[in-house]
């Protein structure tokens, strides 16, 4: 879970500039296409890895105040 958060963490930051600088709309829209993406997949893994370190019994919790910053 770690490496995938981290690739998709990074790409966003270096997409994330790369959008600043944007030269066109086409140019723009499909960066943030992409970044939106890679996004998923951040929350989705870090969605999984709050799931398998907390205990069952705060699971629930534990994902309800994870997704409320998503």
């Amino acid at each position: 879970r770690l490496p995938v958060m981290l690739v998709t963490l990074y790409s966003s930051i270096i997409l994330g500039i790369i959008t600043a600088f944007s030269v066109n709309y086409a140019m723009f829209v499909t960066l943030r296409f992409i970044s939106g993406i890679l996004m998923q997949g951040l929350q989705t893994s870090a969605y999984t890895l709050i799931m398998e370190l907390y205990v069952p019994k705060y699971r629930p919790f534990a994902g309800a105040v994870t997704e409320c910053f998503f």
